[in-house]
């Protein structure tokens, strides 16, 4: 009987422990399931993230990165992984990124996200912003993680936008000028005409009074163009159809073309008109296709491209002058030497040139005449790479709608 209850007891202290087994099992089990699921979320957390994220060991090498940085610098996952970071960025960007690792690794993670040019994989430069924090800091292998935000059209839109609100001060200041500058020219032609009147007969005082008028004439045309640039000069709109203005104005800019330059004409079959001043019109591509004559320094071509695009609310991103509707773009594109970043920002300021001596306005009447039409234009350009510049100008109805 001793023997038998002895058994039983042993019996009962194991079943206990059997099921204490069970149940410490069932609780590592659960919280298993409960980690591999947090896992999962975080994962699906950060591949779905809106910045781009990738892990740095402590050379540089990408050990792990999400889709959304894929996407960003335009590399499949396995094309990035054991690379160092540094070989997307710029030149000017490598020196910089490669101090921000260094101060992540030794802990100083109180610094502000930064701004820097990467090269993606079909050699865009994009703009990111990044951040970086050190993770793993107890371990010997030190790693950063590093987010980036692709700010690209953000950077574009805010350096629109200070371009537009500095060529609008530079214009309103032109406008007065012009005035004024119109009122002296009235006077002084004015009085150039009485003393012709009182002196009539006096042939050497009419040499002189001659050249007066002559670059009174040339001041004259200066004005007209500040005032075009001002936005503030009268026009006479009428319904043109560019296709013929072009056609019709090429032979008259001839002489001003290298005759080395071929012009490749691309037109289109449909009847779009647009509502403009002919030679406001005119004025632009003389201007345009100039500027691409001269960027040509031996032989080249110029293209003239005409195209009926309808620009979307998206497009509106890239193209911030325009409302969306249907527009007719010209663009001239040429082979020539191109322009650097700070050189193309600059084209529409009054007088730049990247010539050694400059002529006039050029460009900046350019924008004032399109601007006066409602209309758009950007200049994509790259040392080497040639110049194109892109005009938008609504279109209207070749015929009107009863």
């Amino acid at each position: 009987m001793i023997k038998d209850a002895s058994v039983k007891k042993m019996t009962e202290k194991s079943i206990a422990s059997l099921d204490q087994l069970a149940e410490e099992v069932e609780k590592r089990t659960r919280a298993e399931r409960i980690l591999h699921k947090n896992e999962e979320q975080f994962r699906s957390i950060v591949e779905n993230f809106i910045s781009g994220i990738f892990i740095a060991d402590g050379d540089g090498r990408i050990i792990y990165l999400n889709g959304k940085a894929c996407e960003i610098f335009g590399y499949s996952r396995d094309e990035m992984i054991g690379r160092n970071f540094q070989e997307y960025f710029t030149e000017e960007g490598k020196q910089s990124t490669a101090h921000l690792h260094n101060r992540r690794l030794t802990g100083k993670n109180s610094e502000q996200p930064q701004s820097f040019n990467i090269v993606t994989k079909n050699d865009k430069k994009r703009c990111v912003e990044a951040s970086a924090t050190m993770i793993n800091a107890a371990e010997e292998k030190q790693q950063t993680i590093v987010q980036v935000l692709d700010i690209t059209d953000k950077k574009q839109l805010t350096d629109h936008l200070q371009q537009v609100q500095k060529i609008q001060a530079i214009s309103d200041m032109a406008g007065g000028i012009a005035h004024q500058f119109n009122n002296a020219l009235s006077g002084i032609v004015g009085n150039v005409d009485l003393i012709e009147m009182v002196f009539a007969g006096n042939r050497k005082l009419a040499g002189y009074t001659k050249k007066i008028k002559e670059c009174s004439q040339r001041m004259t045309q200066l004005t007209s163009q500040l005032l075009a640039y001002a936005r503030s000069e009268k026009y006479q709109p009428e319904k043109l159809f560019l296709r013929d203005l072009i056609r019709d104005t090429l032979p008259l800019i001839k002489h001003a073309i290298n005759p080395a330059i071929k012009i490749e004409m691309d037109w289109p079959t449909n009847n779009v008109y647009i509502n403009g001043d002919m030679a406001q019109i005119q004025m632009v591509l003389m201007a345009v296709l100039a500027n691409a004559s001269e960027a040509i320094e031996d032989k080249g071509h110029i293209q003239i491209t005409l195209i009926h695009e309808i620009i979307t609310d998206a497009a509106i991103i890239r193209l911030p002058d325009l409302k969306p509707g249907d527009y007719l773009r010209l663009s001239v594109r040429d082979n020539g030497k191109g322009m650097n970043e700070e050189a193309r920002k600059r084209i529409f300021d009054p007088f730049f040139t990247t010539r050694f001596i400059g002529r006039g306005l050029g460009m900046a009447a350019v924008y004032g005449i399109i601007k006066n039409h409602a209309g758009g234009i950007t200049v994509e350009s790259e040392p080497g790479q040639g110049t194109t510049v892109k005009i938008y100008l609504p279109t209207i109805p070749a015929f009107p709608k009863n």
